[in-house]
């Protein structure tokens, strides 16, 4: 049986990081992996995987021919495959500007058709910060005496 697998995604690691630690204490057995990405511009990625309670795995990941995606796909799915068997669930921690298209696309690979399943893709939303993040900061349409409520930016017109 394929073990289950979770892309976190998110433009904030405080609100990602609430909602991986949610999910690795509500499903005991789960394993988290994430790239930091903070030293990329130096040629490093550091790879963490981790239970709820201990990191299980700290490496350092080389920079694959300048593209974060490639190094980041293709250091992930041999972690996934490797914690599969043990990890009732997978949690994929993505970094602030990781695409979850290219690496949902990355497992649905021959390699991991068997072992793998993609079941969710969520976004961490933070909610101070939604407002500015979903108008991409234009705050310019925005009423200067109230501000708009969310489902009034969201929702069409009538």
């Amino acid at each position: 049986m394929s073990t289950p697998v979770v892309l976190v995604a998110g433009l904030h690691a405080s609100a990602r990081t609430a909602v991986v630690d949610r999910l690795l204490r509500d499903h005991p057995g789960s394993v988290a992996v994430h790239h930091d990405l903070r030293e990329v511009t130096a040629g490093r990625v550091e790879r963490v995987v981790r239970d709820v309670s201990t990191v299980l795995d700290l490496g350092d990941v080389r920079l694959a021919h300048g593209c974060v995606t490639c190094t980041v796909r293709e250091d992930l799915l041999p972690q996934l495959v490797r914690h599969a068997a043990t990890a009732s669930l997978l949690v994929v921690d993505l970094w602030d500007s990781v695409e979850p298209r290219s690496v949902a696309e990355a497992l649905d690979c021959e390699e991991a058709h068997d072992i793998l399943r993609l079941t969710c893709v969520l976004t961490a939303l933070h909610a101070e910060h939604m407002p500015v993040d979903i108008t991409r900061g234009d705050l310019s349409a925005r009423p200067a005496s109230r501000p708009r409520p969310v489902t009034s930016a969201i929702s069409p017109k009538s």
